[in-house]
């Protein structure tokens, strides 16, 4: 059975409890759940955004994104421990609302866009993806087994 999903970044970066209308509406209209961005916010901000997309019988996942002051696949270690810091942040809030995968059941971010785009840096992602270092925030991350979280990894692509 096809499920269809509205992805809230369209209207906010930030949803708050000014998006409950559009909830409603999204819901009349034949929509089965929502994406939610996690860019900003906290856990309890996000327990309670969930409930109120359970009581209104939306299923939920969400996405999150990396800058280039949190890229896990920086050759900075620095940025990479921030990069492991900011995900974890982001799973702990999908896990609150809690975030689930419309198919199967389970938890799932929606992609970690990685930067930086080759187009703007070219020859630094292959370079810097070869590097085992650059993998081990995103290792962490996948180990992050209590919330059931399993990652997906996507290139922003701008036209």
């Amino acid at each position: 059975m096809v499920q269809i999903g509205f992805n809230l970044l369209v209207v906010s970066g930030f949803v708050t409890s000014e998006h409950y209308p559009l909830l409603d509406r999204l819901k009349a209209l034949g929509h089965d759940g929502v994406e939610i961005p996690i860019f900003d916010g906290d856990v309890p901000h996000y327990q309670e955004f969930g409930r109120v997309c359970r009581d209104k019988g939306l299923r939920t996942t969400f996405a999150t994104i990396v800058t280039e002051d949190t890229n896990p696949l920086s050759p900075d270690s620095r940025v990479r421990a921030k990069a492991r810091d900011r995900l974890h942040h982001a799973i702990d809030c999908g896990h609150a609302i809690p975030a689930l995968h419309v198919l199967k059941g389970e938890a799932v971010p929606g992609p970690v866009w990685d930067l930086p785009d080759p187009r703007h840096h070219p020859g630094r992602s292959r370079q810097i993806c070869k590097s085992q270092d650059a993998a081990a925030p995103l290792r962490d991350v996948g180990m992050r087994k209590h919330a059931g979280l399993s990652a997906a990894l996507g290139r922003q692509v701008t036209r």
